[in-house]
């Protein structure tokens, strides 16, 4: 199950990195974006949809973050939130998405990555065929987390509070954003 906000931030990371770095471009303020002049909107939506993915996959890819020049970092540490989250949330990662839904699945036991049965199990193949699945379980502090017992785990490194420092993470950035745009009018008035 994709949680609602983590396909609300895709669909506006899609549409809004046009938005995002266009000014970057613009004013040439970073090299990778340097590379790009001369290459129309849809040619940018075009590299941008290749490198992170309609709808956007997580972990975002290197190429992804360089794509997004001087946004990149923080889209970044998104990321790393966004992955923090499917350690620690067994239900909200995009594997238990899989078992939950991929006929291949079905009549499996219900658990966020499917045991192995060997290389032809249907669904083993599912989930590694999803991206973002297939990066979780490779994820050494996935594979840590889900194999520790339940009374050694970290109760700061829980469910909760990984959801509550992204959901802190996007309120600063949706604060930026808006002192941002306070500046752009601020600025063009002369001030």
């Amino acid at each position: 199950m994709q949680l609602p906000w983590l396909r609300r931030i895709g669909r506006e990371l899609a549409a809004g990195a046009i938005a995002l770095c266009a000014p970057m471009a613009l004013s040439n303020c970073t090299a990778p974006m340097a590379k790009l002049h001369g290459v129309p909107a849809s040619g940018f939506e075009q590299q941008l949809n290749e490198a992170c993915g309609r709808p956007i996959v997580y972990p975002l890819s290197a190429r992804c973050v360089a794509l997004m020049g001087s946004a990149g970092p923080m889209l970044e540490h998104r990321s790393e939130l966004v992955m923090a989250i499917w350690r620690t949330c067994p239900h909200d990662n995009p594997c238990y998405r899989i078992t939950t839904t991929d006929p291949a699945c079905t009549g499996q036991e219900l658990t966020a990555v499917a045991a192995s049965s060997g290389a032809g199990d249907p669904c083993q193949r599912a989930q590694q065929a999803d991206y973002s699945c297939a990066a979780l379980r490779d994820d050494l502090a996935y594979m840590e987390h889900a194999h520790q017992p339940l009374a050694q785990r970290d109760v700061d490194n829980s469910c909760e509070a990984n959801k509550n420092r992204l959901e802190e993470y996007d309120r600063k950035i949706e604060e930026m954003s808006v002192r941002i745009q306070w500046y752009r009018i601020f600025a063009q008035k002369g001030f």
